[in-house]
């Protein structure tokens, strides 16, 4: 039998190829998967980071917008009246009435119905008959100018009926009421 002469160097050599090999069995798919979590990870921030340049463009316009919601929360939030001031929206009806030439034969309230219950306040709504005459331009303008008041009116039924020279005009309208 011969004898195997190996050579420092060979020895050397052998030992870094048996290393990269096991090197490359064992650790290289391990770190690929680390590799390729990571890569999702960098797709799903850039996705984000896309979704965050997009969005931050609009800020200025959200939070306009969200400045005119809370202005008009608060007209609207004016323009409700406490259950304790409900004579004045009669006052106010019969005053205006007068501007345009309705004559009001009777304004009786009916029974304070439910509304809305939520954070803000128990709303309610009264329902307010009314029986009058005048003309018909009369009555549009009357009623564009509850419409455009400072309480907040709803027309729920509204009748006319011809009677030369007025007209006789049986409606309903409604007012929010907040409850305290």
């Amino acid at each position: 039998m011969q004898k195997i002469n190996f050579h420092k160097q060979t020895i050397i050599f052998l030992i870094i190829v048996l290393f990269l090999v096991v090197g490359f069995l064992v650790f290289l798919p391990w770190r690929i998967g680390a590799i390729l979590d990571l890569n999702k990870k960098i797709a799903q921030s850039t996705g984000n980071l896309n979704t965050v340049k997009s969005s931050w463009a609009l800020k200025d316009s959200y939070l306009n917008t969200k400045n005119n919601i809370k202005i008009e929360i608060e007209k609207v939030r004016m323009k409700i009246i406490s259950l304790e001031e409900d004579t004045k929206v009669y006052s106010f009806i019969s005053a205006g009435s007068k501007s345009f030439n309705i004559n009001i034969h009777s304004l009786s309230p009916e029974k304070l119905q439910d509304y809305a219950l939520t954070n803000s306040g128990d709303f309610k709504y009264l329902p307010i008959q009314i029986k009058a005459e005048g003309g018909f331009h009369s009555l549009i303008g009357f009623l564009n100018y509850l419409q455009n008041s400072k309480y907040l009116f709803g027309v729920k039924q509204l009748s006319i009926s011809s009677k030369y020279p007025l007209n006789e005009i049986n409606m309903t309208i409604c007012c929010l009421i907040e409850k305290k």
